[in-house]
């Protein structure tokens, strides 16, 4: 059994490097869900499995100051 601290994916460098470029090919495939489902600002959306937060940022930057956006992994 894993521990609480145990994250099999690991976190180093090439880790992060993969999931920023994984991030960069899907957002404009995101960024049309987004638009599908509504998604603008002043919305309030969860990103449930966040990872690095790389979502809830493009998420945060898409909603605004007058949005919420929470990640939570």
């Amino acid at each position: 059994m894993s521990g609480p601290n145990d994250y099999v994916l690991g976190t180093h460098d090439p880790e992060a490097d993969r999931l920023r470029v994984q991030h960069e090919l899907w957002l404009d495939e995101a960024s049309r869900a987004w638009d599908a489902i509504g998604v603008t600002s002043g919305a309030r959306v969860i990103d449930l499995g966040c990872g690095p937060g790389l979502v809830t940022e493009a998420l945060a930057a898409r909603v605004g100051p007058s949005g919420r956006a929470v990640g939570i992994e």
